[in-house]
This record gives C-alpha cells, structure tokens and sequence, in this order.
C-alpha cells in the first residue's frame, strides 16, 4: 500500500488516527505494527502486538512478530517465548525452529540447538542456514558430556557434509567454503584445502583463522599468505607474531623485531575492543559471549607475552640485560605461566644470588613445560647447593633424559 520509504510517515499517521477512532481495528493495528518493525521501531510495535494478543492470545503471527521485536531489542528469552508459542499453534513455522535454533546458545542447551536446526532442515532440505547454522553447532558448539566436562564440538565429519550441503545450495556461501576448508586441513587434505581457503579468502578476506590455516599448510608461501593476511588486517597481533616468527627462522631479525612490537601495539587495541564487547555482553546477562571473548583476551595476553619473550632473547643474543628484564618483567605480567619467561627469570635471580626466587620461578617453569631440561639442570644445581641433594639429584636425572648427552648433568650424579 505504502511501497516508498518517505511515504511511510504518512502511512503511520493515518494508521494511528484510524485506531484511535476504531482501536479495534486489529488489521490496522498488525499493518501498523508491521510498519514500525520494518523501521526498527520496536518497543511501538510491540505495544500494538500486544494489544492484538489481549484480543487473541493465541495469534501465531501476532508471537511471531513480537519474537522478531524481542529478537531486535536484544531479549532473548522473550523472544524465546514468543516463537515457542508460534509453534504451539503452527508447528510448521520454519522460521520459528531456525530462530529458536540461534537462540539457544549456551553449553546446556546444545541438543536443543541442534534439534531445532535438524528440524529446520527437515521441513526445508533447501534451508541454506539451517544447514550451515547446524554445522557450525557441530563443529564449534561448547557442550557438556555426560561426565558433565565442557566439550568443544567434536562432530566434525558430520559437519564436513552439512557445510558441502549449504555449498550445494549456495556455492558462493562463504563461511561454509572457510570452514570446509578448514575441516578438510584438519582431515590431512591439504591440497583440497588450500583450493577451498583460497576461495573463502577472495569471498571474505576477513577470515583470520582461514588465514592462518592456509599459511600454516603452504609450506613454502607461509610468508607471502601471512603477508597478503596483514593487507587485510594490518592491526591483528596473531598474524604479526606469526610473521615475526617466520623472520626469526630466516634469521631476519630486524624485521622480526618489528613485527614482535606490532604485537605489543596491537594486542593493546584489540584487547581494549574485546574488553567493550564482553561489557556489552555482560549488560544483556549474556555470560556465556562474555566468557568467549575474555578467552580471546587472554589469547592476545599469551601473544604479548611471547612477543616480550622473543624479544628478550634478542636483547640478551646482543649482552642488553637491561632491556631484556624489561621484557621479561612486562611479559610475566602479561602471562604469569610462560615457562620461557619463568626460566630466564630464574636465570637472572640466580645470578643475582636470589636463590629462593630462581628457585619457585624454576618449578613453576618444569611443571608447565617438562621437557626443558636446562631449566631442570639449574634447579638442580641451585637444589644442591641448599643441600637438597636427594631432589637435585632427581632434576639431573630427569635433565639426562630429556638430554642424554649432556655433559654437566652426568658429572653431577652420584653414583649408587
């Protein structure tokens, strides 16, 4: 009736006279309703569904619009509601089980999740996202097991045919091309996988896991895909770690240093966006988002702290001790469980005779990463010289199996 944008003020004006001479007029007030809805007006079209369900309580299309209001106004359990009544009087609202499917988010109700989206797909085999939503549920959806631990998908063959399902419908889908792609990587298909990231990425560049992924598999293109990433995402800390890592093997150092600092400059940023977005999560009562993202923070926290390690470690190749305890100090704040870190810590204080210290940063250090045995040697040393020679003895043990060539631990042992 009212096709064009700028006639839409009028319609509503009208519509609104209308109901005030006639307010029983409940076409008028579901036309009008509508209106608002298409121009994002929600709480004014929520008043007048409302009305139109003090009328007939079990209007399916009245909760259906209403679930759409609550669905824009960021209220999820009313919107729950509302597409659980619509299915009570029309069980064959596809978009009510898809909705539904969306909404219910949380560890707890993944088999509810995914019966909806299976039902979806049931009513309507052609329903892109339904296929695809189900997928990423398979493949990425948290769950708990029946020992109650939390699980992180673990359906991932079922999720290959449910992605190559939506790219039957939609070739061009992209999240299913990224996320075959990635799956066929994880299959050992690597040729596949490069051909479907490759894709992905010239759809949508945005991708970082594809990304990574692609450059982790291309052998001799890591540089030039993680290179051709930063043109994209010129402020994302993982890519430059992995870059500064991959000029640290060629022995590039000075353009390793630079990217290790992009790190530090780019964890700051992006950590301080992540933090905004659990914040705004957290107003909605929406904990389980909240977590994800401080997951992600705590990522980059991990990223920042081996960029500071890394660069300690050119600092000390250089005899800068100065520098490298700069480092050293930031990153163990960053990350107090970097075993790196810990170890040169140890190595520092031990110089410094503060034995005490080197020695609770060197058990701290072997119980998150075992298989260091330089750090087993010192702690065995410093063991020794406070006359533990029973646990001394067992670090330089443990320091000749990890190095069995190692000529200070064997000199070391006393013989039984």
């Amino acid at each position: 009736m009212y096709a064009r944008d700028q006639e839409i003020p009028e319609a509503i004006d009208q519509l609104e006279t209308l109901l005030h001479d006639h307010p029983d007029h409940l076409e008028a007030r579901d036309f009008l309703a509508k209106l608002h809805l298409q121009h994002a007006q929600y709480d004014q079209a929520k008043k007048h569904l409302e009305s139109i369900l003090e009328n007939d309580p079990r209007n399916p299309d009245a909760h259906l619009q209403l679930a759409r209001a609550a669905m824009g106004t960021n209220q999820p359990h009313d919107a729950i509601y509302h597409f659980e009544k619509v299915l009570q009087q029309d069980p064959d609202q596809i978009e009510a089980y898809f909705q539904l499917g969306m909404l219910h988010n949380s560890p707890e109700d993944f088999a509810k999740a995914r019966s909806y989206f299976e039902t979806t797909i049931d009513f309507d085999t052609s329903h892109v996202e339904g296929h695809y939503q189900l997928g990423m549920l398979l493949c990425h959806g948290f769950h708990y097991d029946h020992t109650g631990s939390l699980q992180h998908g673990g359906y991932d063959e079922e999720a290959r045919n449910l992605f190559e399902d939506t790219l039957q419908l939609e070739p061009q889908h992209q999240g299913a091309l990224a996320e075959l792609g990635l799956l066929e990587a994880t299959f050992g298909e690597i040729q596949k996988a490069k051909c479907t990231l490759n894709k992905a990425l010239k759809l949508d560049p945005s991708r970082i896991d594809a990304w990574l992924k692609l450059a982790e598999i291309s052998d001799e293109e890591t540089m030039e895909t993680l290179q051709n990433a930063l043109q994209h995402h010129p402020d994302h800390p993982t890519l430059h770690l992995q870059l500064a890592d991959e000029f640290l093997q060629r022995k590039r150092k000075q353009e390793a240093i630079e990217h290790f600092r992009k790190v530090l400059e780019t964890s700051l940023l992006q950590t301080q966006i992540l933090k905004e977005q659990a914040d705004e999560h957290l107003v909605h009562n929406q904990f389980f988002e909240a977590r994800k993202i401080d997951e992600e923070i705590q990522e980059f926290s991990r990223q920042k702290s081996e960029a500071h390690y890394q660069l300690a470690m050119l600092h000390l190749e250089s005899d800068e001790i100065e520098q490298a305890r700069k480092h050293l100090d930031e990153g163990i704040r960053a990350n107090p469980q970097h075993p790196g870190i810990l170890h040169q810590l140890a190595i520092d204080e031990a110089r410094s005779e503060n034995d005490d210290l080197a020695i609770e940063h060197l058990r701290k250090s072997v119980e998150i990463e075992i298989q260091n045995p330089e750090a087993h040697f010192l702690l065995g040393k410093l063991l020794e010289k406070k006359g533990d020679i029973q646990m001394s003895q067992n670090h330089y043990l443990i320091t000749l199996d990890l190095a069995p060539n190692h000529a200070e631990a064997k000199s070391k042992i006393i013989p039984t």
